[in-house]
């Protein structure tokens, strides 16, 4: 699941359990602006 944002260190892990958490909570539409977020502070 580390290759979802593209690598694996301990903040994109992070990260992932934060969209797995919004995701539970709110389903798919959570998940994908959260993957959005995620790029734009990677840039």
């Amino acid at each position: 699941k580390g290759d979802l944002l593209g690598n694996n260190n301990s903040k994109d892990l992070a990260l992932e359990k934060a969209i797995d958490t919004l995701y539970a909570k709110f389903g798919k539409n959570a998940l994908t602006t959260s993957r959005k977020m995620g790029k734009e502070n990677d840039k």
